[in-house]
């Protein structure tokens, strides 16, 4: 069959040869039209919204590989500060024992000190206190040989009170 039959063929189907070319031009019009403009951007909006969630996607796992390395890293410096503070502690506690064994030592030779001091002071006032009686003993003494002596006594009376006076003053002194 040749050209003119095909076409013979279509006007017994009712098909006007014509209008369905001109049909299919339009058909192939608006598809294009819809491609270039409509399906076209779509398309690229629906690429950049892909990449957008792909690119989502993957910094949402770098986040949750890093947030467990700061989590690590996190429980590492608490576990170190934690140590750190027991040490810090510890080394407190010993500090304010030595201090206080210190403040002890210092506390208790200054006791030791001020009761030398003291004993050193009663010594000094008894010594002073005997001088002094013995000064009033020898007056005293001297005083009632006087006494004694301006009796009327006999030379050995007198003799023995002198010498008694002189042994009582030698004792004294």
């Amino acid at each position: 069959m040749s050209d003119n039959g095909f076409i013979v063929l279509l006007d017994k189907f009712g098909i006007d040869v014509p209008l369905l070319c001109i049909q299919m031009v339009n058909f192939v019009l608006v598809a294009y039209l819809l491609y270039r403009f409509g399906i076209r951007s779509v398309l690229r909006v629906m690429e950049e919204r892909n990449k957008r969630i792909s690119d989502g996607l993957e910094y949402t796992k770098k986040m949750e590989t890093e947030l467990g390395n700061i989590e690590a890293k996190r429980s590492e410096l608490i576990s170190e500060a934690s140590s750190q503070a027991d040490e810090i502690i510890s080394s407190a506690k010993d500090l304010a024992a030595e201090f206080a064994d210190k403040q002890r030592m210092e506390s208790k030779k200054m006791v030791e000190e001020m009761f030398a001091k003291a004993k050193a002071n009663i010594a000094t006032d008894r010594k002073i206190a005997f001088a002094g009686l013995k000064g009033e003993f020898k007056d005293l003494i001297i005083e009632a040989a006087q006494c004694a002596l301006q009796r009327e006594l006999s030379d050995i009376e007198k003799f023995k009170y002198g010498q008694h006076a002189a042994e009582v003053l030698t004792k004294t002194a």
